[in-house]
């Protein structure tokens, strides 16, 4: 990651403005133990109140790397009850990432976001709809099966 995807100044800019980067020495028992890793590299996105919300484990190429990233600060927004600001980060994925791994699962949590700021179970139904169209043989597809009914 460091000679392919750190370098790229999207990746530096989005990290610098969004983030507060903290690299552990591999070397460090304490973190791993502490964060539950195992493998290197491993990205972690804690929010604010100390819940880790995202993992990434291995390499990632510079634009799914930025897409798990919004996806990470997308929920932590969601979960300290930041709905708008956790909206923009899901459309932005969703909008600028047609295809790739985040894709899915941002398009499922956009719903339980959406359903979470206005208190409408249609969100949900919108997610699945989406999902089972465009992504139909993913696990995420799977996991919104029930909003069908909705």
């Amino acid at each position: 990651m460091d000679t392919v995807t750190y370098p790229f100044d999207t990746v530096v800019n989005f990290i610098m403005k969004y983030l507060i980067p903290l690299r552990i020495d591999i070397n460090d028992e304490s973190f791993h133990e502490a964060l539950h890793t195992f493998w290197t590299p491993t990205l972690v996105i804690i929010s604010s109140d100390g819940h880790e919300v995202q993992r990434e484990i291995g390499f990632c190429q510079p634009t799914e790397f930025i897409a798990s990233l919004h996806l990470g600060l997308a929920k932590a927004r969601m979960n300290t009850g930041e709905f708008d600001i956790a909206e923009e980060h899901f459309s932005r994925l969703i909008g600028q990432l047609l295809e790739g791994d985040s894709v899915p699962e941002a398009i499922f949590f956009r719903g339980v976001n959406g359903y979470k700021m206005k208190n409408d179970p249609s969100e949900l139904k919108k997610a699945y709809e989406h999902l089972s169209t465009d992504f139909p043989n993913t696990v995420w597809a799977k996991r919104a099966s029930p909003y069908r009914l909705l």
